[in-house]
């Protein structure tokens, strides 16, 4: 009797665990086993776990067919392309006016950080961005040092190929042009500088002339500017084998062209757009070297007539 007794005891004692063990609930859906909790799952392996395509759905006490945080395992996501793959977890919030994540931070190391497995292990070894307690952001650093703090190249895009990084509302902001490869600082709202590919800047005008590197439209001010040029510096004039153009070829040259041998015209300038500094120096060098080898001859012919002229005297 003692042993039947004992047998219900254990009979009952087994049943009431199983029952309590396992809770079925509109077919399995729901399992409770000791500490762990499986909904459309018999063998949870996490304290909660949740197996499905819906995912969780987390609603408001007001408006709660519209107002939800829907959390989801696996959605398709091959018409965003993010990164090349085909699903992904996501976070939905319908008529949320905001997602906020709060970090209470008792000390300067508590922080919101994202984290990968950079090299594909299974380990996550690696913060790709992190948001300090001071509002610090930084992507590719865990010690930003400013409001954003980037270790790394940053890229930017627009729409039709033009985007822009802006300083606050105002009309202040540099303009990447992917069309013409240019990038733009604009002043109140004005481009002030542009600079193409090829390294050709603009300032003042929006207009690169091919060939050079630099185009103004205003005045230029310098404390000194040196003019390197590839061109021999006229020094060739005082050769011996140079020939000088004698003077009466150069007073005829002057009466048919109007304006000295060798120096641009007018007309040549006015077509070129301007003239070339470096150039029209070595010009007007090699002319005032000339100038300054016909006033040797002359020289030399005045101190002989001179001296013809004092013979002439004695006699």
């Amino acid at each position: 009797m003692k042993q039947m007794k004992l047998f219900f005891v254990l009979l009952l004692s087994l049943t009431a665990q199983w029952s309590f063990a396992q809770w079925y609930y509109n077919g399995p859906s729901i399992l409770y086993t000791y500490d762990r909790i499986g909904i459309g799952t018999y063998n949870p392996s996490n304290p909660l776990e949740v197996k499905g395509q819906e995912g969780i759905r987390l609603t408001g006490n007001s408006h709660p067919n519209d107002a939800f945080m829907l959390l989801q395992p696996d959605v398709d996501v091959s018409a965003l392309n993010p990164g090349g793959t085909t699903h992904a977890a996501r976070i939905t919030g319908r008529r949320l006016g905001h997602l906020v994540i709060d970090i209470e931070a008792n000390d300067a190391k508590d922080a919101f950080a994202i984290r990968t497995d950079r090299d594909f292990d299974g380990m996550v070894d690696n913060i790709a961005m992190v948001v300090q307690p001071s509002g610090n952001v930084g992507v590719g650093t865990i010690a930003p040092a400013q409001k954003l703090d980037v270790a790394g190249n940053i890229r930017v895009r627009g729409s039709n190929g033009i985007a822009r990084v802006m300083n606050g509302d105002s009309n202040e902001f540099i303009q990447f042009d992917a069309n013409d490869e240019s990038i733009s600082f604009y002043s109140n709202d004005n481009e002030a500088l542009r600079i193409v590919n090829g390294g050709m800047v603009a300032i003042g005008t929006n207009e690169v002339i091919s060939g050079y590197k630099l185009a103004v439209d205003g005045k230029v001010i310098c404390e000194e500017l040196r003019v390197k040029l590839s061109q021999n510096w006229p020094d060739y004039v005082f050769a011996e084998d140079y020939e000088l153009m004698p003077l009466e070829e150069v007073e005829r040259s002057i009466k048919e062209n109007g304006h000295l041998p060798g120096i641009p015209s007018a007309d040549e300038v006015e077509k070129e757009g301007g003239i070339e500094v470096g150039e029209m120096q070595r010009l007007m060098l090699e002319k005032m070297e000339e100038l300054t080898l016909h006033l040797i001859e002359l020289k030399k012919e005045n101190e002989q007539l001179r001296e013809e002229l004092q013979e002439l005297k004695k006699q």
